[in-house]
């Protein structure tokens, strides 16, 4: 059990890690900006972090395997609603007013194509966590 846990926990600070480097890394060299990228993965990448767990380690173990499927996909929605939410408010709070300031004027914040995008961002990392999760346990 011990080392199961210590497996886990290795694995998690280790695809945690890569995560965020990419989030910084990746995008601050294209961009020539990594003190704004720092900060974006710091903010960003909780946020995947808390979604991805919440999915896999009580949605997914607590509700899917145990057949409660309805309760599952509630589950998932809302959970959804509130890690799209939470994102989709760093960008529009923090990050358009220092950067992209005309998009606030031009975009809502409930703006449904960039829901859509930071669901896609936020989920995609939570499946790959998933398949890496469920691969390694």
């Amino acid at each position: 059990m011990r080392m199961k846990y210590r497996n886990e926990l290795r694995f998690n600070i280790i695809f945690w890690l890569v995560y965020f480097m990419y989030e910084w890394l990746a995008n601050a060299s294209v961009a020539d900006e990594y003190r704004r990228y720092l900060i974006n993965a710091s903010a960003i990448v909780p946020v995947t972090f808390l979604a991805s767990v919440f999915t896999v380690h009580i949605l997914f173990k607590k509700f899917y395997l145990k057949n409660r499927k309805k309760a599952f996909w509630i589950g998932l929605i809302l959970s959804m609603t509130v890690f799209v939410l939470a994102r989709r408010g760093f960008n529009y709070y923090y990050v358009y007013p220092l950067y992209y300031p005309d998009a606030q004027l031009t975009m809502p914040y409930l703006f449904l194509p960039k829901m859509i995008i930071e669901a896609v961002n936020i989920y995609l990392i939570a499946g790959l966590y998933s398949v890496f999760y469920l691969i390694q346990a």
